[in-house]
């Protein structure tokens, strides 16, 4: 190669490696070489040495002056023309990949070294994703971060650095798989480093020990914290906005669904049309409370009707801010209309209760203490019937298993056969079935003609009585754990020995015959509380 400057350039370069060649000689720098007055500074990267990534360009800088004649380097750069010193010259280069390179400026046998050492690559990603928002109360639970490295024999100390932690090392070796090797996985949670909880930069620093090079990756976690809670949405509508009521029932069913978006719970309340509300909401409506959505397609009114739903969150603390608890209410009104017809629902069929019960009269087991029988029930003409239990002793009420059913969603329907087994009776008992027509008992006091036509109650008497059968006392017994002998003292508890043997060790071991097992038997005897005899099982 031959390479031309204006004097200038030339005059600075040669006053440069002057003061390097100087400074090499104080300090031993191994890029100078001197002898029988010839000077050679060989620098790359203005330096003895480099280091680089794999593909990265070096640049190579000399000075030569002197009696020489003969001037290369090595790795393909070529000969270096010295027809006039000093002579400098500069060059890039590229070495080759994955290995480290030493240049060598050869000037008749004195020579000028210097070395290009190629760094580790690493390469780090976050598993989650680069970005993150942190939970309700303001953190990042687990972060897991994986690095790898090429050209390296080993990776250590992982850190972390974000605006309120300037260094964080990662010490959880349990949570870093595959500590010190060059891939690997480092799970940051909240022990023992505490939670992330704004953007956060990983870095880890991997070497290769024969080149003593060494590369730091790095890879940056962004942090957002969760928006506000959106403000509560209900939407609420009616398919039946105008109805007219049925002549014979007095009443009409009306259908009012809602969806609310961003809530936690609801609650509902109906109105008639002068704004008074009711003073217990309509059959079928509201039975589900607190649900945040939901279909009423039951609703029993005899009049015109506003139908009011309110939903809401309550107090919300994101990321140590509090947001203060939220509703909203929404109304929909259902207009009624009245028939010009009217019926006497007096002449409604009565509504009718058949129950029998089998035994009427129960044993008290003596040792269960529980009598049992079975109710075989029959209701007609009526919407629902409720179940009730009382003492016969002072007629105080009581849950008697699933017998008793008080709560409307918990009620029977009141056209339907029914076989009830009631087996925890301890008590004579009174069992009370009442039976009711939906309008009657939402429109008509006790004592109307048309409550007392939708109204039917009926009582069975249940005896029970204690059994003749005396029981036999308690007993109780109690037991050890296993019983522990060693084959030696096995041996000479056994009063009878039968296809057993030792097998050199101090083990037993039963004779198969060609048949296989042969019979074997180990009789020892044993000491039973209750005298009784029985197989043992030996481990």
């Amino acid at each position: 190669m031959y390479f031309t400057m204006s004097t200038f350039k030339l005059n600075l370069i040669k006053i440069l490696f002057s003061l390097l060649g100087v400074v090499a000689v104080l300090f031993g720098f191994a890029f100078q070489a001197e002898a029988q007055g010839v000077t050679m500074v060989l620098t790359v990267n203005g330096g003895a040495s480099a280091q680089v990534i794999n593909g990265q360009s070096v640049t190579l800088d000399w000075y030569i002056d002197g009696p020489v004649s003969n001037c290369s380097i090595n790795n393909g750069v070529g000969v270096i023309d010295v027809s006039n010193l000093p002579a400098t010259g500069t060059t890039s280069y590229t070495p080759p990949p994955d290995t480290s390179t030493s240049f060598i400026l050869n000037c008749d046998g004195n020579t000028s070294s210097v070395t290009v050492a190629v760094a580790p690559t690493v390469t780090m990603s976050i598993r989650q994703g680069n970005t993150l928002m942190t939970d309700l109360t303001g953190v990042i639970p687990q972060v897991e971060v994986d690095y790898n490295a090429t050209l390296a024999n080993r990776c250590d100390n992982m850190t972390r650095t974000s605006a309120s932690i300037p260094l964080d090392v990662a010490t959880s070796w349990s949570n870093y798989l595959g500590k010190y090797t060059t891939n690997g996985m480092v799970r940051w949670d909240s022990w023992p480093h505490g939670s992330i909880f704004e953007t956060t930069t990983f870095n880890i620093t991997c070497y290769n020990d024969v080149a003593g090079t060494s590369a730091t990756g790095s890879v940056t976690l962004t942090v957002l914290n969760p928006p506000p809670p959106a403000d509560p949405v209900v939407d609420l509508w009616t398919n039946t906005p105008i109805l007219s009521v049925d002549p014979l029932y007095g009443y009409v069913t009306a259908d009012v669904r809602f969806r609310s978006y961003d809530t936690t719970s609801c609650s509902y309340a109906a109105y008639y049309p002068d704004g008074t509300p009711y003073a217990s909401l309509p059959n079928g409506f509201g039975t589900w409370g607190g649900a945040t959505s939901r279909d009423f397609t039951s609703i029993q009114i005899a009049s015109t009707t506003d139908f009011e739903v309110t939903c809401g969150r309550q107090v919300v603390t994101i990321a140590s801010t509090t947001y203060p608890a939220i509703s909203t209410t929404e109304r929909v009104r259902v207009n009624v209309t009245q028939g010009s017809t009217t019926v006497d629902r007096a002449l409604l069929p009565p509504v009718t209760i058949a129950a029998t019960a089998t035994p009427s009269t129960v044993i008290i087991n003596p040792i269960t203490g529980l009598g049992t029988t079975t109710i075989d029930m029959s209701f007609a003409n009526s919407d629902y019937c409720y179940l009730r239990a009382f003492r016969l002793d002072n007629d105080a009420e009581y849950n008697l298993g699933s017998w008793t059913r008080i709560a409307y969603w918990n009620r029977l329907n009141g056209n339907n056969t029914y076989s009830f087994y009631l087996g925890d009776i301890t008590i004579s008992t009174r069992l009370n079935i009442q039976c009711l027509r939906q309008y009657d008992a939402d429109f008509y006091s006790p004592g109307d003609p048309e409550y007392e036509n939708g109204n039917e109650e009926l009582d069975i008497i249940i005896t029970a009585t204690s059994s003749a059968v005396v029981p036999p006392p308690p007993q109780t017994w109690m037991h050890g754990g296993g019983w522990y002998l060693d084959p030696d003292e096995l041996i000479a508890a056994a009063t009878s020995i039968t296809g057993f043997s030792r097998n050199g060790n101090s083990w037993l071991q039963w004779i198969e015959g060609p048949g296989g097992p042969s019979y074997s038997e180990l009789v020892i005897p044993f000491d039973h509380p209750l005298d009784a005899s029985d197989t043992y099982d030996i481990y």
